[in-house]
């Protein structure tokens, strides 16, 4: 009788994992404390957790210029002075295609995210709708042409990776692809994600 009972619990236990990796993440946020020990652009970071564990990072919901593209320098150097050697706040619920860490930082009582939108050194891009608020932010900061916004033809980071540097009429509308993401934990991912 033990040993039926403990084939059927791991029999669920496999069940319960295979499903998570099917049907995807769940809406459980979870918080992480760290520090950015490297910036590989203003959007993706390499942070070091209160235990001493590296991860790799990326903002949610918002994209700033891609390297080579107008205004990442600006943007880079935002998010620096946002939070260079302070102790940053990651709230978040998934692992990107790469391992990253998809979320949203807050500084003290500053969400970095939303003042990078604010201040137009970012597109909207939530394709997991973990911050609506920000597209109407967003769109505030271009009506008044802040930040990159200042340029009046900005190629959106998606696109730029794929090769378009020169903007057309019609690219604004043309939406972030959708990729897989996974359950976040506060453990590293490593690069095991996505391959």
């Amino acid at each position: 009788m033990i040993i039926l009972a403990t084939a059927i619990a791991t029999a669920l236990l496999a069940l319960t994992a295979q499903a998570q990796y099917v049907l995807g993440p769940t809406n459980r946020w979870l918080e992480l404390k760290a520090k950015i020990s490297h910036y590989k652009d203003a959007r993706t970071f390499r942070i070091v957790d209160e235990r001493g564990i590296p991860h790799q990072l990326a903002l949610g919901a918002i994209e700033p210029p891609n390297r080579g593209q107008r205004h990442f320098k600006e943007a880079l150097e935002r998010i620096k002075q946002l939070t260079e050697g302070k102790t940053i706040l990651i709230k978040h619920r998934y692992f990107d295609q790469h391992g990253h860490l998809l979320g949203q930082l807050y500084v003290d009582d500053t969400w970095v995210n939303k003042t990078m939108a604010e201040e137009g050194w970012a597109w909207f891009s939530d394709t997991d709708d973990d911050a609506p608020e920000l597209k109407q932010v967003v769109e505030n900061a271009k009506n008044e042409k802040r930040g990159l916004w200042k340029n009046p033809t900005p190629v959106p980071p998606w696109l730029h990776r794929r090769g378009k540097i020169s903007y057309r009429p019609g690219m604004e509308n043309e939406p972030p692809p959708k990729y897989r993401r996974y359950q976040s934990t506060n453990e590293p991912a490593g690069m095991t994600y996505g391959r």
